[in-house]
């Protein structure tokens, strides 16, 4: 999976807000859920920066291909139709395709643990910021991917590619146009750097594992007060995945184990009505499952939702 470099090392502790029912879960089942990319709040989100990268990849293949001339092979005709077919991907819109294709999920953090504007999503219910230690988080270990091919006959089919193993990431959101640039750069030295016997099935894969990721690292600046890191995982269909029901309707998850005994560093009790109550009830469910040596504490912030 792709990660724009040079890497920014995380902070010792990452918070992942939200309700109740969230903190419930996550301590219930010890698992954190990571969200279908296409379904989060952001309008833009996987689309911003998205033509820019794919007219910078085609440039890329005119240079190692021009015109696309020499289909009979060599290793700048079998890079650029990889590039080629990476695009294809990136470049299918309607609402069909975009259900079959391969996702990223995301699992948001944020690097400071008491920020007003997470706390007014939950209003006077009150939210909670659940610290993590980042190298902790889980990162699901690697199984054999099926990946897209296509078959001469157009139809695709599925092969199995053990060098494209889903995984996941934690990388530092950046924002605004001028995260456009190096997210690009990144991409042109890390697609298509080899040859291959089946471009076709090696652009979508690496569509899959190394631009899309990339895409879902960047955002409009608008959201730039949101101070996010992200754990995105690069899915293929290896794992189970839920479906909860939200504002937007039918939202896909999939569920990431976490040991909460080595990851879980604190919980902050958000501001809003009864915070002393809600405390309460997170350290009466911390000694219920057995996970000591957790800090709550109250928001400062003086927020009445």
């Amino acid at each position: 999976m792709a990660v724009l470099s040079p890497p920014v090392p995380a902070p010792p502790v990452l918070y992942h807000y939200t309700d109740s029912a969230g903190l419930k879960g996550i301590l219930e089942t010890g698992s954190l859920w990571a969200t279908d990319a296409d379904f989060l709040n952001d309008a833009q989100e996987l689309q911003f920066g998205r033509p820019q990268l794919c007219d910078a990849l085609l440039a890329q293949a005119e240079g190692l291909d021009p015109g696309d001339r020499n289909p009979v092979g060599g290793a700048g005709w079998s890079r650029a139709a990889i590039i080629r077919s990476a695009v294809d991907y990136l470049r299918r819109g309607d609402a069909i395709s975009r259900a079959n294709a391969e996702q990223v999920y995301v699992t948001c953090f944020c690097d400071r643990d008491d920020l007003l504007s997470q706390w007014r999503g939950y209003g006077s219910s009150g939210g909670y910021a659940i610290g993590l230690r980042s190298e902790s988080l889980p990162i699901p270990a690697p199984t054999l991917a099926e990946v897209p091919f296509i078959r001469p006959d157009g139809l695709v089919t599925r092969v199995l590619d053990p060098s494209q193993p889903p995984q996941s990431s934690l990388v530092q959101v950046r924002y605004g146009e001028s995260a456009i640039t190096p997210m690009i750069d990144q991409m042109l030295k890390q697609i298509a750097q080899h040859p291959s016997g089946h471009p076709g099935s090696t652009g979508w894969a690496e569509a899959v594992f190394l631009a899309v990721p990339a895409l879902a690292s960047i955002k409009h600046e608008a959201f730039a007060e949101e101070r996010e890191w992200r754990l995105l995982t690069a899915e293929v269909g290896s794992r189970p995945t839920g479906f909860r029901v939200t504002a937007l309707g039918l939202v896909p998850y999939i569920a990431l184990p976490a040991d909460l005994r080595g990851a879980l560093h604190e919980i902050v009790v958000g501001p809003g009505n009864h915070s002393d109550i809600r405390m309460l009830g997170v350290a009466r469910m911390l000694r219920h499952l057995g996970l000591t040596g957790v800090s709550i504490r109250a928001s400062s912030a003086p927020y009445r939702g």
